[in-house]
This record gives C-alpha cells, structure tokens and sequence, in this order.
C-alpha cells in the first residue's frame, strides 16, 4: 500500500504519484479514498473557504483519483484479479436533523456516497467494484478530538482498527458493488459479532453515534 499525497487542486502532481505508484508496484489493483477534512460550522459561520476545501478534498478528490487509478484497476480486471475502490463516506440519512448539523459537510460526503453509487453502476461492466464504508461510532482520531467533543467523546468511541479491519474485509473478501456500508455491519457479515476489542474505553457503556447514524 502506497500513500499518494498531493495538493488536491494541482491535478498533475496527484496524475504523477499516480503513475509512479504503477512503475513500482506494477499496477493498482485497490484504491482506498480515505482523505478527509470536517469544518463543524453552521451555514452562518462556515467560510466559503471552509466550503470549498471540504468539497475539494472529501468529494473533488474522491472523483479525482478514481479517475487517475481508472486505468490501471480496469487492467487489473482484465488480468483476472478484482479491482474495488472503497470510498469513506456515509450512507444517506435524510433526516432533517442530521442534514441540518453540518449542512456544508454534509454536502461533501453525501456527495462523495452520491459518487460511489454513480461509479459503481457506471463501472460494473469493467469488472471494478465501489463502496463506500463507514463508522457506526465515533473513532478516536484527531478529528473527533480536535472537532466533535475532545476527550470526552474520544473515551465514547472506537479505535481505528474497526474501520482498518472492517475496510480490509470489504477489499478482499467481499462481493459488495454499490453499497453504502457500515463498518460492524461488514464486520458482522464474516462473522465477527464481539467488538469489544475496539472499545477505547473497555466497558459496556454507552458509545457515542458518529455523524449521520441514527440513535
């Protein structure tokens, strides 16, 4: 696995790491979106700034670097292998209250789901599939600390491996094509049921829902 970073407006930076990932390793046979930025602002202070950067790199990205990897992933169908691009992204709540939250974010990664459903239909004659995954809970990164609670919401989550083990599921060992996933729904599709172990805090309390996820 090969990091790609890039300035996500320079299109030609992102199209040369995408070309040196291919001269070294041969191909792309998996593309993980993962990229992300959260502003959790109301429309009556969320700068048009802040705007804009979340649509850049939570959906303008997302489009971006499928359509760089495009290439290489429909060779890898081709060879017989099973290409999958998994964006991290929601499912499509639309309940006023969740949309209401963030509506700016929202935008963002309802349009990077938006994305995954339009590819997966577009690209399902080219052997590539396209997911999206997401967190049922909050995962202790420095966005929930810095942005959505600090410490107190971070003791109420998960750890990031939930997501690692659940997205490493989804890339390998699955036959989703279009699909809007939760991480302890895939979990729970191969048979793993006990998350206790990606409890931050151990314990049987309450944790706390991320963003989009109904009570």
């Amino acid at each position: 696995m090969l990091r790609i970073a890039a300035h996500v407006r320079d299109d030609k930076a992102m199209a040369d790491a995408v070309q040196r990932t291919i001269e070294r390793f041969g191909g792309i046979d998996m593309l993980l979106n993962v990229a992300a930025v959260i502003e959790p602002a109301p429309v009556t202070t969320l700068t048009m700034n802040q705007y804009d950067y979340m649509q850049d790199i939570n959906c303008r990205a997302t489009l971006l670097m499928t359509k760089l990897c495009l290439p290489a992933l429909e060779l890898s169908a081709q060879a017989g292998r099973t290409p999958h691009v998994l964006n991290i992204s929601p499912p499509l709540n639309m309940a006023a209250e969740q949309i209401g939250r963030f509506p700016g974010y929202t935008v963002s990664k309802y349009g990077t789901s938006l994305l995954t459903i339009g590819m997966a239909h577009q690209f399902t004659d080219l052997g590539i599939a396209v997911n999206s995954l997401w967190p049922r809970t909050t995962i202790d990164t420095a966005a929930v600390r810095n942005k959505l609670g600090g410490d107190q919401v971070a003791a109420t989550s998960r750890n990031v491996w939930v997501m690692a083990d659940a997205a490493l599921l989804v890339l390998t060992r699955s036959a989703y094509a279009g699909e809007l996933l939760l991480d302890d729904e895939v979990l729970a599709n191969h048979g793993v049921t006990d998350l206790e172990k990606y409890r931050v805090t151990p314990g049987n309390g309450p944790l706390t829902n991320d963003i989009f996820i109904d009570d």
